[in-house]
């Protein structure tokens, strides 16, 4: 997850772009019972920092689709990013 992580943070939009896809990956094969608690807001954090920034469309579907995964699997653990994940679709 780390090497995601920094691809999402500090790569360029192609690199970005195959880390937020890869972290889709991950999330929808793992079972939603090992995604809760503190590693889906591990997760989350980079996702919503870097789709406000300027980002080619492919960068931002990825992006956004890694996002309403980590919605589907994440639930309740997600309450506080509420307002975050609102702002992003309306956006989008």
């Amino acid at each position: 997850l780390p090497i995601y992580q920094r691809g999402i943070l500090y790569g360029v939009p192609s690199i970005r772009e195959a880390s937020a896809a890869g972290l889709g990956e991950v999330i929808s094969l793992t079972a939603t019972k090992f995604l809760a608690g503190p590693l889906i807001i591990k997760m989350t954090g980079p996702l919503l920092r870097i789709v406000g920034d300027r980002n080619p469309s492919n960068v931002k579907i990825a992006i956004l689709k890694t996002l309403g995964l980590i919605l589907v699997k994440g639930g309740p653990a997600l309450r506080a990013f509420v307002p975050q994940f609102q702002t992003t679709f309306v956006k989008a």
